[in-house]
């Protein structure tokens, strides 16, 4: 979150703290629950409602506000700007052991992962990530692969860890463990971190844009045998080089 002590332009800070707000809640929200929960006055929030509204970011319903059609259309041109999205799910198919687990692909911003791309097993089952949402970099396999490609002094590492399940690392040495397990071997593992009875197996890569993104086959733990988890992580890397290959060496 942006300290608005230090930002340049205040009411823009206040703006998109009211747009997460909301993007928090299914129902519409009166100004006064919005002014309540970003920490400013009513007056204040009914006029930068007004002008988000205007610009079709927020709309009126049921004598409060929801999120507006402009964020769908914000959030369609960054999915097609970010390049290997678009060859994701032929790639995957390319890879038989793959085809029929869920495979996704997730953004390091801070210390999230931004989920952006998704592919349903073909015996889908609940897991706690979704295309658009975020999941803490310490329970996700894709958030420890991507925090071994940063230097120890880039990872934006809280003091206190987030936890989503009671096998979810939460000190700070074990978390470090982990991610030096994963740039040794090439892959992190999220073992019941994010939702019990199920596994994950990640891998990350940089882009020339010093972007990180990290993909991942999700697979209930019953079924993972040292077989599988041996040809999953061979697909996952191979997709994840075709999907971000390196830059080439100039003569």
């Amino acid at each position: 979150m942006v300290n608005s002590d230090r930002a340049s332009a205040p009411a823009v800070v206040r703006a998109v703290r009211i747009l997460s707000y909301l993007a928090g809640h299914a129902t519409a929200q009166r100004l006064t629950a919005i002014a309540g929960a970003i920490g400013i006055p009513v007056s204040s929030t009914a006029a930068i409602c007004n002008a988000l509204e205007a610009e079709r970011m927020i709309v009126r319903r049921n004598e409060g506000y929801v999120l507006g059609p402009l964020n769908v259309e914000l959030a369609q041109r960054f999915l097609s700007q970010l390049q290997p999205l678009s060859a994701f799910a032929d790639v995957v198919a390319d890879h038989k052991a793959l085809r029929h687990e869920t495979v996704q692909i997730a953004l390091l911003d801070g210390f999230d992962m931004l989920y952006v791309a998704r592919r349903d097993s073909d015996q889908p089952f609940l897991i706690s990530s979704a295309v658009g949402k975020r999941l803490p970099a310490n329970c996700t396999a894709v958030g420890k692969a991507s925090l071994a490609l940063l230097e120890p002094a880039q990872r934006r590492i809280p003091k206190s860890l987030p936890a989503m399940t009671d096998r979810s690392i939460i000190d700070i040495k074990g978390l470090q463990a982990a991610i030096d397990e994963a740039g040794e071997r090439g892959y992190a593992v999220d073992d019941e971190e994010t939702s019990p009875g199920v596994i994950c197996f990640g891998v990350a890569r940089k882009t020339p844009r010093q972007e990180i993104y990290g993909i991942s086959a999700t697979l209930l733990k019953s079924r993972v045998t040292p077989e599988l988890q041996e040809t999953i992580v061979r697909d996952l890397t191979a997709t994840a080089d075709a999907l971000f290959p390196p830059p080439l060496q100039s003569a």
